[in-house]
């Protein structure tokens, strides 16, 4: 499941990149009242928190489905050398696509969030 290792590998640059745009939306914040600053900053941290929690679970949700089905450490091999039939090995990927797209739909709505307190 080279696919799955890949994603697990890009969800480690999603967190990198978010850990830096906390700091600037922080940054940019300074330049506010301190009650609105305070109130902007505890909006961006739920918002940072709700990414950090969604990559955690996307992860862990890839992890088991690599150790469900024995591919954990299967990168490039064929479905008869690692026992799947074409059905079993279309229901995994069906299952990953499934992670994935709850992922990419959680991470946009943050992205939304967190662009529109940046307008503010």
């Amino acid at each position: 499941m080279e696919k799955a290792n890949d994603f697990l590998k890009r969800l480690d640059n999603v967190e990198s990149v978010v850990n830096g745009s906390i700091h600037a939306t922080l940054s940019k914040l300074e330049h506010h009242s301190l009650e609105t600053r305070t109130e902007r900053e505890s909006e961006a941290k739920e918002i940072y928190d709700s990414i950090d929690k969604t990559i955690k679970a996307t992860r862990e949700k890839t992890r088991k489905l690599l150790q469900k089905s024995n591919l954990s450490y299967q990168h490039k091999v064929s479905l008869h050398k690692i026992g799947l039939s074409e059905i079993q090995y279309n229901e995994i990927i069906k299952d990953f696509d499934s992670i994935k797209e709850d992922f990419q739909s959680g991470l946009k709505a943050a992205k939304n969030k967190l662009d529109n307190l940046n307008k503010l």
